[in-house]
């Protein structure tokens, strides 16, 4: 099986420019769009995709019969820590300031003394069918600290009082800034959805062995893995789907998350679209079988403790199965052999992440998804360092090595 390299630089400006789930749909759409994949029809017949809202699926349709090859699936999500921007978020004292609230478990000091973007989508028009615009502010933001020479002792910052962003000496409403940036009317939108994300680049830190810093490496480098290694695939007997979620850092209980019957219903739509009947939905079930990829805590010298050694996975290692005796993870030890066996097969270097025993841990969209879908699943992650901090650090070759492990497995 030849293998397409990796292309540093899309990887880079496709992180730089999805500020948030829905741009970053869009731009793996596009993605999708300039390799021939079309617009889904209703039917099978060609490579099609799907864009709605912070939601993108994308499938190849096999040479067989949904009904008798199954789909081969991969999952990640497409949001990331960040602020929301309050509907009436506009506060003055000295300074024009937002008032923000929590997306997700962020790591708030990370986001403190850097600059901050302004995106996310309104929604205009009439309530018939009312027009969704992405848009992307040039206005920025900022969150300072206070000086430590006026910290109190052990001072814990609240995120209504301590936290809101400063973006103007001017007493102006922040909607109408933007209304002007997007040449709007007040009375043109219905609604709107804002976020302040950091707006710095990607860095390559050391070019020899590609450790870089980047925002949004979770879950958007594994969105990018599942995409790019479906582009980079043939047809085989299975149906080869990337189905990218939205909402995971907030618990996926929306109806662009994983907690939604998305999943369930869009194969049993692709199996009536080539007029399966019920017993056949049970058959193609019984051959389906899921990759789900989030990112995993790699090992951190400087606070070893916080790990089991043994079971940490290294930058620059290969990407790792992530393994929990409590569920976390959604790794089935079969699933987890077959997809062993196809990285062996194609030299592949895979590593092993487990929770230090005494630290809960986080979880994926992949435990959910497996047992409301009853299918067999493995959790995969590149490890990285920093995760939910406004820049997060990963290697270029685990990447690398995660898209050619998942066009193993959908060549399986």
């Amino acid at each position: 099986m030849s293998h397409i390299p990796m292309n540093q630089n899309e990887l880079f400006r496709f992180l730089e420019q999805s500020y948030t789930p829905y741009h970053a749909a869009q731009n793996l759409a596009d993605m999708l769009s300039d390799v021939g994949f079309i617009p889904y029809q209703g039917d099978l017949s060609e490579p099609s995709y799907k864009k709605s809202g912070g939601v993108l699926w994308a499938i190849r349709p096999g040479t067989e019969p949904l009904k008798k090859s199954g789909v081969h699936i991969v999952m990640a999500h497409l949001d990331s820590p960040c602020f929301a921007v309050k509907q009436q978020a506009d506060q003055f004292d000295a300074m024009a300031r937002l008032s923000l609230e929590r997306y997700g478990g962020m790591n708030l000091e990370s986001f403190k003394d850097i600059p901050l973007r302004m995106a996310g989508r309104v929604f205009i028009g009439g309530p018939e069918k009312p027009e969704e615009r992405l848009f992307v502010s040039k206005q920025k933001a900022v969150i300072p600290s206070l000086a430590v020479h006026l910290k109190a002792e052990n001072q814990k910052d609240s995120i209504q009082e301590n936290l809101q962003a400063l973006w103007s000496l001017r007493n102006r409403p922040i909607q109408e800034r933007l209304i002007e940036e997007m040449s709007l009317e007040k009375e043109d939108i219905l609604a709107w959805e804002t976020y302040l994300v950091s707006s710095e680049g990607c860095t390559l830190l050391d070019e020899d062995s590609g450790l870089f810093m980047a925002p949004r490496l979770d879950d958007l480098s594994e969105a990018y893995v599942a995409i790019r290694a479906l582009m980079d695939c043939k047809p085989t007997k299975a149906a080869q789907l990337v189905l990218l979620v939205n909402h995971e850092e907030i618990g996926s209980m929306t109806s662009e998350g994983a907690f939604s019957p998305m999943l369930l219903e869009l194969l049993e739509r692709l199996l009536l679209s080539q007029g399966g009947d019920r017993k056949d939905y049970f058959r193609m079930m019984d051959a389906c079988d899921l990759v789900s990829l989030d990112l995993a805590h790699g090992y951190h010298p400087n606070y070893a403790s916080r790990y089991d050694k043994k079971n940490a996975p290294l930058l620059g290692k290969g990407p790792a199965i992530k393994v929990s005796a409590q569920g976390k993870y959604a790794t089935d030890t079969s699933q987890r052999a077959k997809l062993m066996g196809l990285a062996k097969q194609a030299g592949i270097s895979t590593q092993i992440y487990q929770n230090h025993s005494d630290i809960k841990g986080g979880t994926t969209i992949g435990p959910l998804t497996s047992a409301m879908a009853g299918i067999a699943a493995v959790d995969i992650g590149v490890p990285i360092l920093g995760m939910h901090s406004s820049l997060e650090v990963a290697c270029l070759e685990d990447i690398e090595s995660c898209i050619r492990w998942m066009t193993a497995y959908y060549q399986a």
